[in-house]
């Protein structure tokens, strides 16, 4: 979408039109602007996920007499598709006084308002099923910012991590004979066998995995000595989204650590225990970005969720607090 001309061999200004354009990375020129969809003044945009819809706001003086503020999401596989307008909650409530689009940096299309109808500016909203044309639709109230109001959402930084590169081959713990700290890790996956010891008070053991880390009955860590399981992504490098805030970032890191989910895998029933917070919602995605499961806890520390109706396969789990802070893990459906 074009917010202002660049050069004046750029297309007339139109903030209500969509435009396709070739990008050579040589020279950082835009070429062959190809004007695909118009009509309507755009306040803000956002790609889906899987990058096949655009999902944007109606700004000021809307034709027709459309509301302010309504989202609608644009197919852009089908460009023949009219764009189809989203509704509130899935019901017939038409969206609108809506003001900004963000992606955070776990994929959440999230959305602000400066209305009061309905406190909706002390939230931030949230476009459910932001992947289907057909049904997505926005989520209202999805994080209450504790009676503060906001309107324009912080802009995102793109960073690159570095992540090491890890094996394929799968690892089996027998016993351990080392003494002093251990690490395994760059592994697919770590298994303890039956009977495994930490036979030493002092002696700490890090497994960090690609995918699982399964502790086998009788696996045996001896008072005083620490196990610490994680799973790590491995790769070359990992995008992700994060704010200028470090000490609020490196605060969600280490609270990761006051969750605990279990068993993992699992083909039936998930137990999540937190030790400090409160559990205030638990959200599973599906790798392709479909949301599964979507449970509210009521704020309790401890609470068993039968994930039974789920394919076997992976999943990212996100376990909201009562205090909105987001703890992210990875399940596996066996």
């Amino acid at each position: 979408m074009q917010k202002q001309a660049i050069t004046v061999n750029d297309p007339p200004q139109n903030t209500g039109y969509f435009y396709r354009v070739n990008f050579d990375s040589s020279t950082g020129l835009f070429t062959n602007y190809q004007q695909f969809y118009g009509g309507m003044n755009i306040r803000d945009f956002e790609l889906a996920s899987n990058s096949n819809n655009a999902i944007y706001i109606r700004g000021l003086n809307s034709p027709l007499g459309q509301q302010e503020g309504e989202i609608l999401v644009k197919d852009l596989i089908n460009l023949s598709t009219n764009p189809r307008l989203l509704n509130e909650n899935a019901t017939s409530t038409v969206s609108s006084k809506f003001t900004y689009l963000q992606k955070d940096r776990h994929g959440n299309l999230l959305v602000s308002s400066y209305s009061t109808d309905l406190n909706k500016n002390k939230y931030i909203h949230r476009i459910s099923n932001q992947n289907s044309f057909a049904s997505s639709y926005v989520e209202t109230n999805f994080v209450y910012l504790n009676n503060y109001t906001i309107d324009v959402l912080p802009q995102v930084i793109p960073e690159l991590i570095a992540l090491p590169s890890c094996s394929l081959t799968p690892l089996t713990l027998n016993s351990e004979t080392n003494t002093g700290s251990i690490v395994y890790e760059n592994y697919s996956s770590i298994t303890t066998e039956i009977n495994y010891n930490i036979t030493l008070s002092t002696q700490d053991v890090t497994l960090k995995a690609n995918n699982y880390i399964l502790l086998k009955p009788n696996t045996h860590i001896k008072s005083g000595s620490k196990l610490l399981a994680k799973i790590q992504p491995c790769s070359i490098t990992q995008s992700k989204m994060s704010n200028l805030d470090e000490g609020k970032k490196n605060e969600q890191i280490k609270s990761n650590l006051d969750i605990i989910m279990y068993p993992n895998p699992s083909n039936s029933i998930v137990t999540f225990n937190s030790t400090e917070e409160r559990i205030n919602k638990i959200t599973i995605v599906s790798l392709d970005g479909k949301q599964v499961i979507n449970q509210l806890v009521n704020n309790l520390k401890e609470f068993q969720l039968n994930v039974s109706i789920l394919e076997n396969g992976i999943y990212i789990v996100s376990v909201e607090t009562k205090e909105g802070k987001t703890h992210t893990q990875k399940l596996i459906k066996n």
